[in-house]
């Protein structure tokens, strides 16, 4: 049986409808196609000029000078931290393309996880576990993100999986300096829909946290996972690339510490890549299958980069 502590997801359809209503009403447009048609047939120009992945483990080797280890739940946090990593992913995309100047930043999930569930959530789900996908991606649009750091005489400076908990319960709530500071760095948040939008999307550099009804089964020997069992979970799809047959894959990245089990090579149209800690191939129609059976998907790019010493941040 599946561990819950592996889990952390709440299935809300009224509370992604009333979310995608609200982006539309304050911009215009919600869905990432909608936001962004000029990006439409980004992945097929990229394709077409030889290119076979876009990978954001690759940014982050480029920016940090070594992949991150992977994310390790304890607890059904897993929104916080497919939300939070995929941003950060987004922003090492445009460091390395010099989109942006500032400095490497590794983001705390926990304001994120917490704020979810109190700040937008208003503390509905009790003290369970788990949050709403859509309540983190407003969360991050309506008071940003912090990295690594103090913030008065609250410590963010290492992941504390307690801290998120203790912050996201009833009668919780994200401090104040945290969210004061996460407010000079808010998040342009686009829905993603359907899995045909996610090629140009994550060519572009547009990360996202995927929530689905399913979980992820161990490595093949290709890289490739597939879908395992039910079980209600966030990850982030951190990239997009060509099967060695030419079909679009996509790199998706867990939570679970070391887990998926298996071959850690992934096996593409451009040679093999070894992948990140975490992190495993997954198939086009197992993406959408989770999208059909419920499941939200939400792409992210910071507003604006993070200035100061890189000693301070990292």
């Amino acid at each position: 049986m599946l561990d819950q502590n592996l889990l952390g997801w709440h299935r809300d359809d009224d509370a992604v409808e009333a979310f995608t209503g609200l982006l539309y009403a304050q911009t215009g447009v919600a869905s990432f196609a909608q936001a962004q048609p000029s990006l439409s047939g980004h992945w097929e120009r990229l394709v077409g000029r030889g290119m076979t992945r876009v990978l954001a483990q690759d940014f982050e080797l480029a920016v940090l000078g070594a992949n991150l280890p992977a994310d390790f739940q304890r607890r059904g946090t897993c929104v916080g931290r497919g939300t939070y990593r995929a941003i950060q992913d987004s922003y090492f995309y445009d460091l390395a393309y010099g989109h942006v100047v500032g400095v490497p930043a590794q983001l705390a999930f926990e304001p994120i996880y917490a704020g979810s569930r109190v700040n937008i959530g208003g503390g509905r789900l009790g003290r369970g576990d788990g949050a709403v996908g859509a309540w983190a991606a407003q969360f991050v649009r309506e008071y940003g993100v912090v990295r690594r750091g103090r913030y008065g005489s609250v410590d963010l400076s290492q992941p504390n999986e307690g801290t998120a908990v203790d912050w996201g319960n009833p009668g919780g709530g994200v401090p104040r300096e945290v969210l004061d500071e996460g407010r000079q760095h808010r998040v342009i948040v686009h829905r993603v829909r359907h899995v045909m939008e996610m090629p140009d999307c994550l060519a572009a550099g547009y990360f996202m946290a995927y929530c689905s009804p399913y979980v992820w089964g161990d490595r093949d020997r290709n890289g490739m996972s597939r879908l395992s069992e039910r079980g209600a979970h966030c990850t982030e799809i951190n990239g997009v690339f060509l099967l060695p047959n030419g079909d679009t894959a996509f790199s998706d990245q867990q939570s679970w510490g070391q887990l998926p089990n298996g071959p850690d090579v992934l096996q593409t149209a451009g040679g093999p890549v070894k992948l990140r800690p975490g992190a495993y191939g997954a198939y086009a129609g197992d993406l959408q299958k989770g999208l059909d059976d419920g499941g939200e998907c939400w792409a992210f790019k910071l507003e604006t980069e993070f200035r100061g010493s890189i000693g301070d941040m990292m």
